[in-house]
């Protein structure tokens, strides 16, 4: 950057002191022009660049004073809008951990009554099958094995073993 001034400061110095000499040079030629032809020999005003030079300094000092105010407000706003925006960011990520966190114990919740549901659904499913084995078995329970045997026969179903193994027998061919 600073480089980059510099060459643009030597650069505008180079071009206002040709300017200069081109302006000193055709006045010159002009006066000995004048001269030449009426052989009079004119007093010359007095030139002093020293007046303007220091305008034209003054000029590019305060441009580079007015950049470099201009400049640094804005690297200030820049900063203003960088802070600003990560702690509206750093707000959002905390807002977003503390809802994820809710919903996770809300969660956790749930599962834990929908888990409790299930153990107590599962209890009742099984006293409920319980009793309707316990309802089958009973139409089985009061026959004597014989007649258990002359079922199992009607069925193509093995005949042997002992009293609840045929009513077990039977319960899976019903269940089928």
């Amino acid at each position: 950057m600073r480089a980059t001034i510099n060459r643009q400061y030597s650069s505008a110095a180079s071009r206002a002191g040709d300017a200069v000499e081109k302006a000193a040079s055709l006045w010159t030629r002009r006066i000995r022009q004048v001269t030449g032809r009426a052989r009079v020999r004119p007093k010359l005003p007095q030139v002093d660049l020293v007046p303007p030079v220091e305008r034209y300094f003054d000029f590019v000092q305060r441009t580079v004073d007015t950049n470099r105010v201009r400049t640094l407000r804005w690297a200030k706003s820049a900063t203003t809008v960088s802070d600003t925006v990560r702690h509206r960011a750093e707000a959002a990520g905390d807002a977003l951990r503390g809802g994820a966190e809710s919903a996770s114990v809300l969660v956790r919740s749930k599962a834990g009554e929908v888990e409790q549901a299930a153990r107590e659904e599962s209890v009742i499913e099984r006293q409920r099958s319980r009793q309707i084995s316990q309802r089958a078995r009973q139409r089985y329970q009061g026959m004597t094995k014989s007649e258990l045997g002359e079922l199992l026969e009607r069925r193509d179903l093995p005949k042997t073993g002992r009293h609840d193994e045929l009513v077990d027998r039977l319960l899976r061919a019903d269940a089928r």
